[in-house]
């Protein structure tokens, strides 16, 4: 069980470093920090190049909950709960960051 553990905080900081940088890239190629009169920028987008490094928080806080979940019987969380909700996050923020990185402007 541990090793499902390491294997999804993995993944899920893969794609938050991904995501990050694909939406700075794509922002950067469309000329982000200048701001044309015909370019009206995502809002997510923005935000998530801004604050998306945050975002990191989230695995290590799962990995520790997973763990703490798999040394005790006692945890309000099962094992296989945690698993799923480890899974949807790397999911969503995948979906989200692909549709930063898609669509940088309105």
């Amino acid at each position: 069980m541990a090793r499902s553990t390491t294997i999804i905080a993995l993944v899920q900081t893969l794609v938050v470093i991904g995501g990050f940088v694909a939406v700075g890239v794509v922002l950067k190629a469309a000329g982000y920090p200048e701001n044309p009169m015909w370019v009206r920028w995502n809002p997510a987008a923005v935000f998530l190049r801004h604050y998306g490094g945050w975002l990191l928080l989230v695995p290590i806080i799962w990995t520790y909950c997973a763990g703490a979940t798999l040394r005790n019987d006692d945890s309000r969380f099962s094992y296989s709960t945690l698993v799923v909700l480890g899974i949807a996050f790397a999911v969503v923020t995948m979906i989200t960051f692909v549709y930063a990185a898609v669509f940088p402007f309105t």
